[in-house]
């Protein structure tokens, strides 16, 4: 009888449940690094919008437009301050994401140790049923033997 796993439907399911969390897992990472380099972007916007700001003020600069720069500098630390929670929420769904990867790995390699087991067992199972049938085969050579009077053919 050849070897038949009997959970080998729950073995596909969890190999496709963890394909997903390998594929959610490479969004969350990707979603991640792109919000980093944005944040990057806002930094150095930021950072130039403040250098520049420095320069006008030393060089003397019109308290209206002082005002505007002001003003567009504290956008910008909002937009700032607004994807760095972004950021820190992305960095909370890879951990998540991670976590469920490593539960799916968990599962999948629970289902593949009784896969092998199984295996185990099948073989064992295989290996007295064929000394069974060499011991009967042996068992009617020998009796067969008694049989014609003690002549093997």
């Amino acid at each position: 009888m050849p070897f038949r796993f009997r959970l080998e439907v729950v073995q596909r399911v969890r190999e496709r449940l963890l394909e997903a969390a390998r594929m959610e897992m490479g969004a969350a990472l990707a979603r991640r690094e792109e919000l980093r380099r944005q944040v990057e972007m806002v930094r150095m916007e930021v950072a130039r919008g403040q250098e520049e700001l420095l320069r006008e003020v030393s060089q003397g600069i019109m308290a209206d437009e002082y005002r505007l720069r002001t003003q567009a500098l504290a956008r910008l630390r909002e937009l700032l301050s607004a994807k760095e929670e972004e950021l820190q929420a992305a960095e909370r769904e890879v951990e998540e994401k991670r976590r469920r990867l490593e539960v799916r790995y968990r599962e999948r390699e629970l289902v593949e140790r009784l896969r092998e087991r199984h295996w185990r067992r099948y073989l064992e199972e295989e290996g007295r049923r064929i000394q069974a049938e060499m011991d009967d085969l042996v068992s009617m050579r020998r009796g067969g033997a008694a049989v014609t009077g003690g002549v093997e053919p």
